[in-house]
């Protein structure tokens, strides 16, 4: 079953969020980290659906980045078709 778009920003984020740590704990600063950060999305055959996941992910990662007092820095996005869109029957 695949997940739904919110369980797949929260996914998305919680990975980010895990690396930060990790640099954290490594001590080095995360304001040279960040501005190394990509995402990957799925996007099906919804163009609005889609957009607003994208949308949704650069604000999350814009307040996630101001949570952890950084300057805000633009993530790259990679948005792919998902499997099911891009087979034949």
């Amino acid at each position: 079953m695949p997940a739904t778009e919110a369980q797949e920003l929260g996914i998305a984020l919680a990975t980010v969020v895990s690396h930060l740590r990790m640099f954290e704990s490594a001590r080095q600063a995360l304001i040279y980290a960040a501005p190394h950060i990509g995402f990957s999305l799925s996007v099906d055959q919804d163009q609005f659906l889609s957009m607003a996941k994208v949308r949704a992910l650069r604000r999350l990662w814009t307040r996630a980045q101001e949570a952890c007092g950084i300057p805000a820095s633009q993530g790259m996005i990679h948005a792919e078709p998902s499997w099911r869109l891009m087979t034949a029957r």
